[in-house]
């Protein structure tokens, strides 16, 4: 017989050596199976990070815009605030109009007693020097406070179209859905900026106001 084309039979010996053969196998195409399912979870983790960050960030910088409601409650505040100034402004404007009033007559009497003290030849030529003095400067007063009463109503047309102003912003807003934008924030910017500036040059006559009043008890002095 020839042995090379025997066939093969499996025996009690050679049984237990296959069976650990085949189980090898089995376990190393297990292993790679393992790995590669391995590599395509953390391939799919990894493509998951870059949404869930991009999320993150859209999430800060939608919490970090002003809401709506905070948008109006700053326009009402300034809205309020500039209501009240020009409410002091028109008293203070009334004030010194009838002040003004009292500084006209006051000149008209002076002037009348200067005309009968001098047809009554009775008044020294000190006394008339002094009185002329006071009437310069008197007249020099209602002068300034003209320029100042002139002033006083272009800055109260200005608070007029700041509020006019504000008063359109938030009714403009209301009707917007996306509130926080570059524009809105800018637009509010400009008007607080016309606000800051209107205050300011209300202190400042408030300043000249205190000064013309002092100028004013030093004349009633005399």
């Amino acid at each position: 017989m020839d042995h090379r084309s025997a066939i093969f039979v499996p025996t009690a010996t050679t049984r237990p050596a296959m069976a650990l053969n085949h189980k090898r196998g089995e376990g190393s195409v297990n292993v790679q199976s393992l790995e590669i399912s391995l590599k395509d979870l953390l391939s799919e983790l990894g493509q998951t990070k870059t949404p869930l960050a991009l999320k993150s960030d859209t999430m800060d910088s939608l919490t970090s815009r002003p809401s709506a409601q905070a948008v109006n409650q700053r326009v009402l505040h300034h809205n309020s605030e500039l209501t009240n100034f020009v409410s002091r402004l028109t008293e203070e404007k009334m004030e010194l109009r009838n002040t003004l009033g009292r500084l006209e007559e006051e000149i008209w009497r002076y002037r009348q007693k200067g005309a009968e003290q001098q047809n009554g030849h009775d008044m020294s030529e000190n006394h008339v020097d002094q009185e002329n003095r006071h009437l310069k400067a008197r007249a020099s007063w209602a002068k300034e406070r003209l320029s100042l009463q002139l002033a006083l109503n272009q800055m109260e047309k200005e608070l007029y179209q700041c509020r006019a102003d504000l008063r359109v912003e938030r009714y403009r807003k209301s009707g917007i859905a996306g509130v926080g934008t570059e524009g809105n924030r800018d637009s509010i910017q400009r008007l607080y900026g016309k606000y800051l500036r209107a205050d300011s040059y209300r202190k400042v006559m408030v300043y000249q106001k205190k000064y013309l009043l002092l100028l004013l008890g030093g004349f009633q002095d005399c």
